[in-house]
């Protein structure tokens, strides 16, 4: 009785359910290739993963610690398995589709990367009409699992905004140049039309 009372259930991540391995990896690549703040964002969309395998999602305290474990270095990528639990013809062409996506993005970066490490500006742009249509794919995907989960409607573009929070003063200077020069039409009629909402001169 009192081993049992003294019993501490093991952490969800120190014995990944070989289903939940894909999601996992995917969390954990995504973890380490951003710098944004870990938070809800990759935690909605971990759990949307692992729901439609029917399993259960750790909770959040333990995802944020194990995220930071991640970009410290202290675990290891989880391993790849064959596995995983059958879903439906359509949810798992999607599933599919979605992950061909993330390598095509993955592989971008690795070798942005390796290109950096070589000498390159690590300010240069990526610009490959392959790696944006992966992106879109990837984020649609993202935006109808959290929607299913969240019951709200998300678009990829939220999902980008929320992947790209940061701290980094230069990454902001950067997306508000990009808002200012590639949408300054759709941000100059919004900009006037919150003044009127708000009362302010038209």
């Amino acid at each position: 009785m009192i081993a049992l009372a003294n019993h501490t259930a093991n952490s969800f991540f120190s014995d990944i359910p070989s289903a939940a391995v894909p999601a996992a990896q995917c969390a954990g690549d995504g973890i380490t290739s951003t710098r944004a703040v870990v938070g809800d964002a990759f935690y909605i969309s971990f759990c949307q993963k692992l729901q439609v395998r029917d399993i259960e999602p750790p909770a959040r305290a333990e995802f944020i610690e194990w995220s930071r474990r991640i970009r410290a270095g202290e675990v290891n990528r989880p391993k790849d398995v064959s596995d995983a639990l059958p879903t439906s013809a359509a949810h798992r062409s999607a599933v599919d589709r979605a992950m061909k996506a993330y390598e095509i993005i993955k592989k971008a970066v690795e070798l942005q990367r390796a290109k950096i490490d070589g000498g390159h500006n690590p300010d240069s742009q990526m610009v490959d009409v392959i790696v944006a249509e992966a992106i879109k794919e990837w984020l649609t995907s993202e935006a109808d699992d959290w929607s299913a989960a969240m019951h709200l409607d998300y678009t990829p573009g939220e999902i980008a905004m929320q992947l790209l929070i940061t701290k980094d003063g230069g990454q902001n200077a950067k997306l508000l140049d990009l808002f200012a020069t590639h949408m300054q039409r759709e941000l100059a009629f919004a900009i006037v039309a919150g003044r009127r909402t708000e009362g302010g001169e038209a």
